[in-house]
């Protein structure tokens, strides 16, 4: 009978799919010296099988990471004695190591990665995490690979958050955003991902005025005439520096509009505005930004209504001198000039001293400044003066016409005798 047999290939490793083997000798000959394996039931048996006949070790299912760490297994060594009453047998502990492979590239939560900072975020703010896992449960490093060229962003290699290096303000003119592209490494695999960090603007600026805080305005102005424009600038970008316009509801404010985006104020009734009535008016302008929540100012606008000054209309002549010839219709035209009136919404119209109304000669102004003179006879009248006026229908202004009649040969000699006439006997001739 042999001897007592010992496992000699003690501790094994086992690297997921690697084999192992154990090995058991006897002194034995023939049958007494063949050895049969077999193993004792444990908690890691049913992953493991051994050969009977040569002690190898092969697992019976594929491990998982899980399954790494170190397990302890009792092997049986029994040599093949005819005599089953006889059979002699060992036991030997063997300790399996399960070992990591490395065989699982690091893969990112939730990217590709969006992060919202606002523009007034300070350096050092946290802007978002960043996380990847490792199925074999290596150790994990970030980096950011391309994107921080200006070294805006900062990657904690072994955390994965980023964090804002320095202020990033847009109302300088700073891009809204930022791609970069970061890896997560195991040491053996690296993975890439996206990340957008998108800027977004703070309403920080009220608007400002820059207009003027007084206008005029003439009185009796016709509806929709321009008064003035205001105009307020406002330092944020975009949609925040966006400015619009509008009148705060006051008793003044009724007779004015004003452009929403233009800030232009406008007269909103006609010839509403009398200087002896109400010589100014007060508004208060608001400018209001186009930030959620909005920013706004206010601006007292003063609003002087100017007294008109009408232009009178003028003759082109004060003394118009016409020569006719008796007998004659004759047409002449007047003329005269408003710098407020169009020409044809000037009236003339006779005037001043005026014909007398039994006297031969005619003379008539028509309102467009046709002068028409008819009824002519020299040996009645051989010169008239008589005036004619303009007006605007405000102002008037008068000029003095004299017509001098040209005497035609339009009579027949008239004989004027003495009857009777008497003359002496014994005159002689040539008396």
């Amino acid at each position: 009978m042999g001897t007592f047999f010992t496992i000699t290939s003690l501790p094994l490793r086992i690297h997921k799919r690697n084999r192992a083997k154990v090995t058991a000798t006897d002194a034995d000959a023939l049958h007494n010296g063949e050895v049969l394996y077999s193993l004792l039931q444990s908690s890691f048996s049913s992953a493991v099988t051994i050969d009977a006949r040569t002690g190898r070790i092969s697992l019976t299912r594929p491990l998982v990471f899980t399954d790494v760490g170190t397990y302890s297994i009792i092997a049986k060594a029994t040599d093949n004695s005819t005599e089953e009453i006889k059979r002699r047998s060992s036991l030997a502990e063997v300790v399996i190591q399960v070992l990591p492979v490395n065989d699982h590239a690091p893969s990112f939560v939730g990217g590709p990665y969006v992060f919202n900072v606002l523009e007034t975020a300070v350096a050092g703010t946290l802007v978002g995490q960043i996380s990847a896992v490792d199925d074999d449960k290596d150790s994990i490093n970030y980096a950011i690979k391309s994107g921080n060229e200006n070294q805006d962003m900062r990657l904690d290699s072994s955390t994965g958050q980023l964090y804002l290096v320095k202020q990033y303000d847009l109302d300088t003119g700073a891009a809204a955003y930022l791609s970069l592209v970061v890896t997560a490494s195991d040491g053996t695999h690296t993975t890439v991902m996206d990340v957008q960090i998108v800027f977004v603007f703070v309403n920080e600026f009220d608007p400002v005025f820059t207009s003027s805080p007084t206008a005029n305005v003439q009185e009796n102005s016709p509806s929709g005439t321009t008064i003035t424009t205001v105009l307020a600038t406002d330092r944020d970008k975009g949609q925040d520096g966006q400015t619009t316009y509008s009148l705060v509801p006051l008793p003044d404010s009724t007779f004015f509009l004003i452009g929403a985006t233009t800030g232009v104020i406008t007269l909103n009734c006609n010839k509403c505005l009398d200087y002896a009535t109400n010589s100014g008016y007060v508004l208060v302008v608001k400018a209001e930004d186009g930030g959620s929540p909005p920013r706004l100012s206010l601006q007292s606008l003063t609003i002087n209504v100017t007294q008109t000054t009408f232009s009178e209309p003028r003759f082109k002549q004060q003394l118009y001198n016409f020569q006719v010839v008796e007998n004659s219709v004759n047409y002449f035209q007047l003329d005269a000039s408003d710098l407020d009136t169009p020409r044809s919404l000037l009236v003339f119209t006779n005037a001043a001293p005026n014909i007398p109304a039994d006297s031969p000669f005619y003379a008539n102004v028509f309102p467009n400044g046709t002068l028409r003179i008819s009824s002519l006879d020299a040996e009645k009248i051989s010169s008239m003066t008589f005036g004619a006026s303009v007006t605007d229908g405000v102002t008037k202004d008068t000029a003095v016409i004299i017509v001098n009649v040209t005497d035609v040969n339009d009579n027949d000699p008239v004989p004027v005798l003495q009857s009777p006439i008497s003359v002496f006997e014994n005159a002689q001739s040539g008396q």
